[in-house]
């Protein structure tokens, strides 16, 4: 499973309007997969994060701002952050996730990260710790 890197001797350039954006990853035939697993062409892919075991490109990660094109031509290029920093191109992974979602898993994390860290319990702390713990606190019996 080879991982993709940056392109370092020959970066590829895409005029889009007056902006030239300098791909830092050439994609190759690879540009292929993505298209077919997408269904469209990502302007922003930085690198393949994460592949399958048959090498398929499964997690994209993605450079932090996205042009997006106005019309036919590319006259109206706007670059707009994105704030994805990594994304799912296998179908497969996508439907997994999208099930785990449908769950409901996704609200129990969010509300997970709401709450307060559980303490640990006295005998987890270190010595030191819980003798200064019970002279800050000294019991009245």
């Amino acid at each position: 499973m080879a991982e993709s890197r940056p392109v370092q001797s020959r970066n590829k350039k895409q005029a889009l309007g007056n902006i030239v954006v300098e791909k830092a990853f050439d994609l190759g035939e690879e540009e292929e997969v993505i298209h077919r697993q997408l269904g469209f062409r990502p302007t922003n892919v930085h690198s393949i994060a994460a592949r399958a075991m048959t090498g398929e490109p499964t997690v994209l990660r993605l450079y932090p701002l996205a042009v997006s094109l106005k019309g036919a031509r590319a006259r109206n290029a706007e670059r707009q952050p994105f704030p994805t920093m990594y994304w799912l191109s296998c179908p497969s992974l996508k439907a997994a996730v999208s099930q785990l979602e449908n769950q409901g898993l996704i609200l129990e994390w969010e509300r997970r990260l709401q709450r307060p860290p559980p303490r640990p319990p006295v005998a987890a702390l270190p010595t030191q710790q819980v003798g200064a713990l019970c002279r800050s606190r000294p019991l009245s019996l």
